[in-house]
């Protein structure tokens, strides 16, 4: 029985090469060691302790990542302030427009917040382009919209500094 063990645990991990996404990662490293874990402890007639304890510490290592990284995941939601700006600038914007306009510092040099899109006369430059190939073209819709829509927020709270100081 604890043979199957060893070759789901061996899937598991090779799973966790195949992925790109560090909490998948660690998810699925952490069936992979729970099943060697098994493995080593239900080896007849000779337990393997050595292995299992490591298998064990490896686990709870894995467990307190998943946790750091769940919570650092909840904590990039937006705000309330930083969600009224996203309802009112981002959500008429398509994909291409939104990572146009993340590739693009946001606030332009006479102090106005700008988006990048489809009418506007704004081209990208080849290196612009670039960037935004390597750095957005992965990110989901949402995560586009976290990441313009703090942009935003933080392109006004310096406009909201320079006005005041003036």
């Amino acid at each position: 029985m604890s043979d199957w063990c060893i070759h789901a645990a061996n899937l598991f991990y090779l799973a966790s090469f195949v992925g790109r996404d560090m909490l998948w990662l660690r998810t699925l490293t952490c069936f992979g060691l729970a099943f060697g874990l098994i493995f080593f402890s239900a080896c007849t007639p000779n337990p393997m302790y050595g292995p299992a304890f490591w298998h064990a510490a490896f686990l709870l290592i894995n467990i307190y990542q998943i946790y750091h990284l769940v919570g650092q995941r909840r904590r990039l939601g937006l705000n309330p302030k930083q969600q009224v700006i996203q309802r009112a600038m981002l959500d008429g914007l398509n994909d291409e427009e939104l990572r146009n306009s993340l590739t693009h510092t946001v606030c332009s040099p006479d102090g106005r917040v700008r988006l990048l899109t489809a009418d506007g006369n704004r081209q990208l430059s080849p290196d612009e382009l670039a960037f935004r190939e390597i750095a957005f073209d992965r990110l989901s819709r949402a995560e586009m919209i976290n990441l313009l829509a703090r942009r935003v927020w933080k392109s006004t709270k310096k406009l909201g500094r320079v006005a005041s100081q003036a």
